[in-house]
């Protein structure tokens, strides 16, 4: 038991995938501070009917207030985590939105998505948890629809955080044009396009 305890801390100090049962500070208020979900929500430019797909929510501090701006559309959750997943799933249930949303446990490089599939993905302080930041971004592009927007967040206090001048690296390498930028410093959103399909 205390071999597992401190394996589960050492995860949540270091890099990589925040372990869900130290997921609980995710969703305190304090977080506002730094970030607060409805500026992230205006930065998505949602105008209801989308379909987007958040790639590792979490224990859910994001997803209520994108469900919520969902009216027509449908938040997909991708989490590698099944706990992970049950958390988030009971926040949107007690919000009453659960109907708009469905959960998938997947990998950030295979998602189990079709290409084109959705309007919009998102990822908030996930892209460098992963094993292959670069592996994970082409994966977003593959299942957003030519026209559609990548929207990744970065945030201080994230060991695995990214750069702006790191994520625009990345997007260039895979043909995504950045078409706006918000924030500054370490606490900031980039919203990618993926290139348009030619007939």
């Amino acid at each position: 038991m205390i071999d597992r305890a401190k394996s589960v801390w050492s995860r949540f100090m270091g890099r990589g995938v925040c372990p869900h049962e130290l997921s609980f500070p995710l969703t305190l208020g304090v977080r506002r501070l730094i970030f607060k979900p409805e500026t992230l929500v205006r930065q998505m430019a949602l105008h209801g009917h989308e379909r987007v797909l958040e790639l590792g929510p979490g224990p859910g501090y994001f997803s209520p207030d994108v469900a919520n701006a969902l009216s027509e559309g449908h938040l997909i959750l991708a989490d590698i985590q099944g706990p992970m997943l049950t958390k988030v799933t009971r926040r949107l249930q007690a919000a009453g939105l659960a109907e708009r949303t469905s959960a998938v446990q997947s990998d950030a490089l295979a998602l189990p998505l079709p290409e084109n599939s959705v309007d919009v993905a998102f990822a908030v302080a996930v892209l460098g948890e992963t094993p292959d930041p670069v592996a994970a971004l082409k994966e977003l592009g593959r299942v957003v629809r030519p026209g559609g927007r990548i929207v990744v967040t970065e945030q201080p206090g994230d060991p695995d955080a990214l750069s702006k001048i790191e994520l625009s690296d990345m997007g260039d390498a895979l043909n995504l044009t950045l078409a706006q930028q918000f924030g500054r410093a370490r606490n900031f959103t980039l919203v990618f396009r993926p290139a348009q399909t030619t007939a």
